[in-house]
């Protein structure tokens, strides 16, 4: 039965000479995308918890505006394509949470909006990877694997006959 998980995602910025530099952290971090392996349906709120660093920026207000999504590539623009739908922008604009449906197999790009004390938005743009059915990824490479572990056992008997 599908349920409602967590999945925090910590976003760290720092100032460079010329703009800011972003990182994040999650548990679901896979190869620097979020990534989710979901075979039962379930869905994430993923909580985006900004540590500013050096930097004043915050999450911008609006959480429409806050988090951006496409299929394709990287949003430029204002829009929300896929299972994505923004909750709040809370705590002093330093944390979004946006819910992930998370219906099916299928990347996604995201952008997140922050704004600096002066308003001007600066915007990153990390990848979700919706995987579910991971589980059963698991199984299918385990059934592989005691295949071949079989034959390999059926092989060394029939050695041992001849």
């Amino acid at each position: 039965m599908a349920q409602e998980k967590s999945a925090p995602v910590i976003v760290y910025a720092e100032s460079s000479a010329t703009s800011f530099k972003f990182t994040h952290e999650s548990s679901h971090l896979v190869n620097d995308k979020v990534t989710f392996y979901s075979p039962t349906g379930d869905h994430y709120i993923m909580t985006f918890v900004l540590i500013p660093g050096d930097t004043k920026l915050r999450f911008v207000k609006e959480k429409d505006n806050a988090f951006w999504s496409k299929e394709s590539e990287c949003p430029r623009t204002k829009m929300i394509e896929g299972p994505f739908k923004p909750i709040s922008v809370s705590n002093n604009q330093m944390v979004l949470k946006v819910k992930n449906e998370n219906p099916s197999i299928k990347q996604y790009y995201y952008s997140l909006q922050f704004e600096d004390e002066h308003g001007k938005v600066v915007s990153w743009d990390p990848i979700v990877d919706n995987q579910n059915g991971g589980v059963i990824h698991h199984h299918i490479a385990l059934a592989v694997a005691f295949i071949l572990a079989t034959a390999a056992a059926i092989g060394a008997i029939v050695m041992a006959i001849d």
